[in-house]
This record gives C-alpha cells, sequence and structure tokens, in this order.
C-alpha cells in the first residue's frame, strides 16, 4: 500500500484521485485557454493601438500639408500685396523728378481737382500732403525747370497744396 492519507491515514481510493484528476485536468485546460484569450486581447490591443497611431501620424502629416499649403497661399498673398503696395507707392509718388518735363507741366495744367494736381487719393494723410508737395515743389520750380509754362504749373500747385491742406 502506498503512503498513508493525511487527513484520515488511509490511502485515497482509485476512483477518487481519477477525480482529482480530472479536475486538474480541467483547470489546466481553464487556464490555458485563459491563457490564450488574455494572448488574443493583447494582440488586438496591439493592432488597435498601431491603427491608432498611424491614424493619427495621418492625421498630423494632413495638419502638416494644410499648415504648408496656408503658408505658401499667405507668401504669395503677402508677395502680390507687396507688389501691388509698391506700384502704389511708385504711382503715388508719379514720377515727378529733379526738372519737370513739358509732359508733367502740362498734367499739372489740366488736371481738373486739387487730388489730381498733385497725384494724391482724396482723403489722403497731411503727411503724404506735404512729402508729394515737396517732391512736386523741387521740380516744378521755375528756376529748376525751363519748360514753357512751368511757372504757371507750380503756381497751381501751391494753390491745389494750400487747398488740401485746409482740409486735412
Amino acid at each position: 500500500m502506498g503512503p498513508p492519507n493525511r487527513a484520515n491515514g488511509h490511502q485515497p481510493a482509485p476512483a477518487d484521485l481519477r477525480i482529482k484528476a480530472a479536475e486538474v485536468a480541467l483547470l489546466r485546460r481553464t487556464i490555458a485557454q485563459r491563457q490564450r484569450q488574455l494572448a488574443s486581447e493583447r494582440e488586438a490591443a496591439a493592432r488597435q493601438a498601431a491603427a491608432e497611431a498611424a491614424a493619427e501620424q495621418q492625421r498630423q502629416q494632413d495638419l502638416a500639408r494644410r499648415r504648408d499649403r496656408l503658408k505658401a497661399g499667405f507668401a504669395q498673398a503677402f508677395r502680390e500685396a507687396e507688389a501691388l503696395a509698391a506700384a502704389e507707392l511708385r504711382e503715388e509718388r508719379g514720377a515727378v523728378s529733379a526738372g519737370a518735363d513739358a509732359r508733367e507741366v502740362a498734367r499739372v495744367l489740366a488736371a481738373p481737382g486739387d487730388y489730381e494736381v498733385l497725384r494724391l487719393a482724396p482723403g489722403a494723410s497731411a503727411a503724404a500732403l506735404r512729402r508729394r508737395y515737396r517732391e512736386m515743389a523741387v521740380a516744378l520750380h521755375p528756376d529748376k525747370c525751363k519748360v514753357d509754362g512751368a511757372t504757371n504749373a507750380f503756381q497751381r500747385m501751391v494753390q491745389a497744396y494750400q487747398n488740401l491742406l485746409r482740409f486735412v
């Protein structure tokens, strides 16, 4: 006979051993099944995390592309606005140089209004008015400009400046 049962001092019956062995085998199968289930859940969670990371990376790349397109658009708009402002400034300043030509004298004498004489937009600032007056005064002054009618053009320009100065 084998070793005695500790609880009652007897050896367990073979039927009891078979039952206990079956219970152990069932527990082992249950544990193995649960381990497979947990491994499967971990793999699914890892796949889900990888998919979310890929989606987030895609969103970040999309945002970066959008940001770059916006920057490029703003840069283009800024360059266009800068070019337009430079052109307007050149137009505002006009082609008045030291010693105006006959075309400039004729333009001043034929101008229908004071703003047109000074080549200013209506509502121009006092600083723009003064700056334009000084530029044109140098160019149209009879001592500098020897074109016929330069004296009349200069007087017309001074009168336009004085009229506009009252409203600015």
